[in-house]
């Protein structure tokens, strides 16, 4: 029996949308939609994340430093 590799998740896309010399039109729109929202999705998360990274950096370095000029 020969030793078959499993199949990224992009190969199987692939095989699904591609038949033949066929494109299935309506299953690759679906697909680049489907990508397209998880990628807007892990963009706000990153934003999210950058934003309270910033705001951590400012009460561990910035507060104590205005405590210690204005007390």
């Amino acid at each position: 029996m020969p030793f078959e590799k499993q199949k990224t998740e992009g190969q199987r896309i692939a095989d699904r949308v591609v038949k033949g010399d066929f494109v299935d039109s309506a299953q690759l729109a679906s697909w680049i939609e489907g990508a397209s929202d998880r990628l807007i999705r892990q963009e706000t998360e990153i934003r999210a994340l950058k934003f309270n990274f910033y705001m951590f950096l400012f009460f561990v370095i910035g507060v104590p430093i205005l405590m210690r000029g204005l007390g």
